[in-house]
């Protein structure tokens, strides 16, 4: 039943056990409801303190002009609700386009913090053992040199290494002077692999 009838009946008196029932889970649904009623209310009332100037016909004229007020704020409540859930529907989708992009970016973005890697001071080596040279170079820039341990090498490298020279191209130069394979499966990691010059009694 239109909540602004039911209200008219149950303020005339006119209305049932089951419809003053229903009028009250309505207006305790929701504190707006209760406003509704109340200005409803207060709306006949004050046509009442008034019955001698005012006829029926005045009555529900205003009647249906207080609904019509009802019904427009009513409308413009669903326009904000659905301006809202657009809003939230936008920012979402921007929010994932931004992931996307990022996550395209992040392995270049790997690559050039691996592949630009610079020796930050001159390196000597003389007579050095390769296992010494690996593991010197995975502490200070936070690589990994993969060797099984049926690959170790026993071989040694003397040689120099300016401050500024890419750490990838200097792995790959004593790798090849001891005459081991190397790999490189992504940006900072290195398998060396082969016997090399190992050490025969």
């Amino acid at each position: 039943m239109n909540k602004s009838i039911l209200i008219d009946k149950v303020l005339s008196g006119e209305a049932s056990l089951g419809e003053q029932q229903e009028l009250q889970e309505w207006i305790d649904s929701d504190s707006n409801h209760k406003k509704e009623f109340d200005d409803l209310k207060k709306f006949r009332q004050s046509f009442a303190d008034n019955s001698a100037q005012v006829d029926d016909a005045s009555f529900y004229n205003g009647l249906h002009t207080f609904g019509e007020s009802i019904r427009k704020i009513k409308i413009r409540k669903r326009m904000i609700r659905s301006m809202k859930r657009m809003l939230v529907s936008t920012l979402f989708s921007i929010s994932t386009m931004t992931i996307m992009a990022y996550s395209m970016e992040w392995p270049p973005f790997h690559r050039v913090i691996y592949y630009d890697l610079q020796l930050v001071e001159d390196v000597i080596y003389t007579n050095s053992s390769y296992d010494s040279i690996f593991n010197a170079l995975e502490r200070k820039y936070k690589i990994t040199i993969q060797r099984s341990s049926s690959d170790k090498t026993a071989c040694h490298f003397t040689g120099s290494f300016s401050k500024g020279y890419k750490v990838d191209q200097l792995i790959r130069v004593i790798t090849i002077a001891a005459g081991l394979d190397l790999t490189t499966p992504v940006p900072g990691h290195y398998i060396v692999t082969g016997k090399g010059c190992r050490v025969t009694n």
